[in-house]
């Protein structure tokens, strides 16, 4: 009787986290139609994370970076992530003119991008490039329409 309190008060002192959590924005999000929609209506910027599963590096910076609790919380309050598998969107990923991995391409809040990075980054440095992205003002001078928005080809 002792052991079955014990389990039930363990499992009590988990249940609220995992409701409280299920209630947490996504951090990340694998369509770029619906991040695009969000960013675009919550005037976010946004982190566009291009990997690919066959990746090392990229497998690395996502177990060390991508999935950290400051990096999550940062896309859960002040950025809209999208993590893009270049094997199920190449032409996206054409589009956007990765050519290695992991390339993450920072955009404001109006879609220009404000900075590209390939390879895998560490943590510090990604949280830096994500507070320069929500600290940073919007210039029409100093950025240019992001590629993804060409709807020519």
């Amino acid at each position: 009787m002792l052991r079955l309190a014990c389990l039930l008060s363990l499992a009590l002192t988990f249940l609220p986290k995992t409701f409280a959590d299920e209630d947490q924005p996504r951090a990340w999000r694998h369509s770029w139609d619906e991040a695009e929609a969000i960013a675009q209506e919550r005037q976010l910027p946004r982190v566009i994370h291009v990997y690919a599963t066959w990746c090392g590096p990229c497998q690395t910076m996502e177990r060390a970076v991508l999935s950290h609790p400051a990096t999550l919380d940062i896309l859960r309050t002040r950025v809209i992530g999208v993590k893009l598998d270049s094997d199920q969107a190449p032409d996206l990923v054409a589009r956007l003119r990765v050519d290695s991995f992991p390339t993450d391409i920072f955009l404001d809040a109006r879609g220009a991008e404000v900075a590209r990075t390939a390879g895998a980054l560490e943590l510090s440095r990604y949280l830096q490039m994500l507070d320069a992205l929500t600290s940073a003002p919007t210039s029409e001078t100093t950025t240019r329409p992001h590629p993804s928005r060409d709807r020519r080809g």
